[in-house]
This record gives structure tokens, C-alpha cells and sequence, in this order.
């Protein structure tokens, strides 16, 4: 049986007239991307938010605690179904607050597998980093369409409801319940701007924790990425490098895919006038 995924929490660290009328198709005509300056405003916003909020807690996660603890959750998450997909048993998923909840939480997971090679071993162990980052995009990305963002958030509270067959803790179960019910009430209640301000802020909060945490990448203490150097040889430092620039590349990519869209040099033309 083997026990991953301590995470430390951030601190430490057109539509067609009804006449009929009709569109000639687009055909191969030259397109390229611009940026959307509502996308822009959006990003600028959720950055200015967590950003301040960083800044009044004195660059510790006091103000923005709940998304530290989603975060962290989202990390042994990353864990858990990667087990899963390699073939693993997993015997519980634990969350502990910190004793001050505004420095967040830590959990684990424990999993056995049988004859399980180091390559597997490996990708389970590094899951929980990447998962993080890959969480946080998603939702940025996500917040460029509200039916994705909804769709989104209700499979989080389905993920939430599945991964309660884990917990082992009532502090586990309390926290995961709270975390559904949050995702399921946004998804009901949250619209427009909002809901894509919510998505975005949640998403950078979720995805900045890795790289806030990022002392931890290089830890030989029984981190994510130490386990990975036992599993493949190479020494942490090179796993943690490894993670942390693939993370800050995949914040980069998904905030360009976030503020560009695909124009066209010319507009639709007009086949027939709708009738009146």
C-alpha cells in the first residue's frame, strides 16, 4: 500500500431572419485570431481579484483559503483517478485542515497496485502536480462559453459525490460535500459575466497554488516529485524543473487560447434578402 499526494496549502509556499434568408458558406476563406476584448477584461478582473486578495493577506492564502482547499483537493484528485486508470486499488482519500484554516489543508492518497511497473508508479505519483494546473486552465478556458462552464461545474459535483466512496475522515467527507455544493449552486445560479468571472478567478487560484507551492516540487521530504525520482532514476530537482515549466507553459497557453478568438477578414455576404 503506498500513501501520496501530501499537498501543502499555498501559503507555504448570427441567426437567420424568420423570413428565410440565407448565408453564403464561409468556404475556405482566410481566417486568423484576435483578441476579445471582453475575454481580456474578464482575465484582467479574476488576475486583479486573486491578485489583491494575494497582496491583503500579505502573499499567503488568508483571503483566498476556500480555493486553496479546492486546490489541494484538486491535486489528490489528480492522484486518485490516475490510480484508478493505471489499474490501482484505492484504499481512501484523506483531507486535514491546517489548525489555522486560512493556511488551508493537506491530504493524501493510498492505493495499492500489483506488480505495478516504475512507469506507472510514476505517473501516479506526479499526477497530483499536474492535475492542479490542468484543473485550473480547464475552468479559464471553460469560462469563455457559460453552457461549458455549467457543464463543467456539475461534473465537479459529480466527481465531488463519486469521490465521497474514498473519504475516510469526517473532516474528508465535510470538506468534499462542501465543495460539491458549491459547484452545483454556481452551475444554477451563477450567469454571464459572472459566472465568468467565478470561473476564471477559480481557475487561476487553482492553478497559481502549484507554482506558489513550488518549493515543494523540489522537495526531497516525501514530495510528489521525489517519489517520481525514486520511481525513474533522474534526481527531484529535474522532476520538480520538469513540472514547474510545464506548468507555467500550460498557464500561458491557456490564457492566449483564453483571450484570442478566430475572425475573418470578410464578412458573410448575404445570398437573399429575408421576405418582409
Amino acid at each position: 500500500m503506498s500513501a501520496i499526494g501530501t499537498a501543502p496549502s499555498s501559503s507555504q509556499i448570427g441567426g437567420l431572419g424568420s423570413g428565410g434568408g440565407s448565408l453564403r458558406p464561409l468556404g475556405n476563406r482566410p481566417v486568423k485570431k484576435k483578441a476579445s476584448g471582453k475575454n481580456c477584461f474578464i482575465l484582467v478582473a479574476a488576475a486583479a481579484l486573486f491578485g489583491g486578495l494575494w497582496w491583503l493577506g500579505n502573499g499567503s492564502s488568508h483571503y483566498t483559503w476556500p480555493l486553496t482547499i479546492a486546490s489541494v483537493y484538486a491535486h489528490e484528485m489528480g492522484h486518485l483517478l490516475t490510480a484508478l486508470l493505471m489499474g490501482a486499488k484505492v484504499e481512501s482519500l484523506h483531507l486535514s485542515l491546517m489548525p489555522d484554516i486560512t493556511l488551508g489543508a493537506e491530504g493524501f492518497v493510498r492505493y495499492s497496485i500489483a506488480h505495478g511497473s516504475r512507469i506507472r508508479q510514476a505517473l501516479i505519483s506526479g499526477a497530483g502536480c499536474y492535475s492542479q494546473v490542468l484543473t485550473g486552465m480547464i475552468f479559464v478556458l471553460a469560462a469563455r462559453h457559460p453552457r461549458v462552464s455549467k457543464a463543467l461545474l456539475i461534473v465537479c459535483a459529480a466527481l465531488c459525490a463519486f469521490s465521497l466512496i474514498y473519504a475516510d475522515s469526517l473532516v474528508t467527507y465535510a470538506v468534499v460535500i462542501v465543495l460539491g455544493v458549491i459547484a452545483g449552486l454556481a452551475a444554477k445560479f451563477l450567469k454571464g459575466g459572472l459566472l465568468q468571472l467565478f470561473m476564471a478567478f477559480s481557475g487561476f487560484a487553482i492553478a497559481a497554488a502549484m507554482l506558489e507551492n513550488w518549493r515543494y516540487l523540489f522537495s526531497t521530504n516525501g514530495s510528489d516529485m521525489q517519489h517520481v525520482s525514486q520511481y525513474l532514476f533522474l534526481p527531484t530537482w529535474f522532476w520538480g524543473g520538469i513540472a514547474f515549466l510545464i506548468g507555467v507553459a500550460t498557464i500561458l497557453l491557456g490564457i492566449w487560447t483564453f483571450i484570442m478568438q478566430e475572425t475573418s477578414d470578410e464578412p458573410a455576404q448575404p445570398m437573399g434578402l429575408p421576405k418582409r
